[in-house]
């Protein structure tokens, strides 16, 4: 059975040719991602005074400098990652709190 054929599965390498090991910081952002387990739950956010999106706990945490659309209603997050000198995007959902 080929491995692209299983669902979510995306790829390996940039290149079958051109084997490389990670970069340290592709290697730290894999482990924090795997941190979290097979399902990562939601974020805790709040808005600020400006509207602005402030994370409280949850991955996004250490993502909120990268993030780069929000959808409030349906409680989604864009966020840009850079990996294996690539750019692309990956949706997290968040759960908005009222700030006290």
């Amino acid at each position: 059975m080929k491995l692209s054929r299983i669902p979510g599965f995306l790829r390996f390498l940039s290149s079958n040719d051109n084997i490389v090991p990670l970069s340290r910081e592709d290697r730290d952002l894999l482990t924090y991602f795997l941190s979290f387990g097979q399902i990562v739950k939601k974020s805790v956010v709040y808005f600020d005074t400006s509207n602005r999106i402030r994370v409280v706990s949850g991955p996004l945490k250490q993502l909120e400098g990268q993030i780069i659309k929000v959808d409030r209603r349906k409680g989604r997050a864009k966020v840009r990652l850079d990996m294996f000198r690539d750019s692309f995007l990956i949706d997290f959902g968040f759960e908005a709190i009222e700030k006290t």
